[in-house]
């Protein structure tokens, strides 16, 4: 099991207390690693899971969410859709922007969840959305509690998610100088590019191997920092790292787990 720091998960930043934080407040640890459902193509996705009554009842609680979010999304209801944010999250909207986000749908006359993914202390939910123009992937992040983390329509990533996944796989290829000069010059001067390592190095002995990146989520932004949920696959767990960024686009803080220092 893999622990966080108890009070901010964004708090674990990799200088260290350099970037104010944008208290997300704690994230419940879930029991167990990785775990498996379909990718929606049949093709099974290599990820050791360890079974218990508390896993397999976390994954109910969250496909249950889940199945509650899409319901909302279908029936256009932007306050129940509000309501389902985590409570870090709603500070970066109002149920009328995401009214007019559910309109610019065009309506949902259906929904299909592709596969549901646990990591450490939250789950990644691949599912479809069937509307007039044709049928739309979503991606959510929802916390153990089944609340909205973050969310992405088609996959499409911006800029500020390129630069995240971008940081997460040099880090995993080795080309750490390379990932450096994505941090910030204040996070630069700090880090060294052994101290990087040596810290990418640690979460890898207790994720397992790094194996690939699922995708990214942009999770919200206020006036000095915007948030990336990298989704990433290990060895032995799929789980979401956070990735911070200043407003020009340059790292200046990743939320690894705890035990990884």
């Amino acid at each position: 099991m893999l622990h966080r720091r108890p009070a901010l998960p964004l708090s674990l930043l990799l200088l260290g207390g350099v970037v104010t934080p944008l208290c997300l407040g704690a994230r419940p640890v879930v029991a167990g690693l990785g775990s498996l459902e379909g990718n929606g193509d049949g093709a099974p996705t290599l990820v050791a899971e360890v079974a218990s009554p508390q896993r397999k009842q976390t994954k109910q609680k969250l496909r249950k969410a889940a199945e509650r979010i899409l319901l909302a999304i279908q029936q256009s209801d932007a306050r129940a859709l509000y309501g389902y944010l985590a409570e870090p999250v709603r500070r970066f909207t109002t149920p009328a922007a995401m009214q007019e986000r559910l309109a610019s749908l065009g309506g949902v006359r259906s929904t299909r969840i592709e596969s549901l993914v646990l990591g450490a202390d939250d789950g990644t939910v691949e599912a479809e959305l069937v509307t007039p123009s044709g049928t739309r992937p979503l991606t959510l992040i929802l916390d153990g509690e089944g609340k909205i983390l973050g969310w992405e329509l088609d996959r499409s990533q911006i800029p500020v998610e390129d630069t995240a996944v971008k940081f997460i796989e040099d880090l995993a290829a080795g080309r750490v100088l390379t990932a450096r000069s994505l941090m910030s010059a204040a996070m630069q001067e700090e880090m060294l590019p052994a101290a990087l390592q040596e810290r990418w190095q640690g979460l890898q002995k207790l994720t397992g191997p790094f194996q690939r990146v699922r995708g990214s989520v942009f999770a919200g932004r206020d006036e000095a920092q915007q948030l990336v949920l990298v989704t990433t696959q290990f060895g032995r767990l799929t789980d979401n790292l956070f990735v911070i960024l200043n407003l020009q686009g340059q790292v200046i803080g990743v939320d690894f787990p705890l035990d990884a220092f």
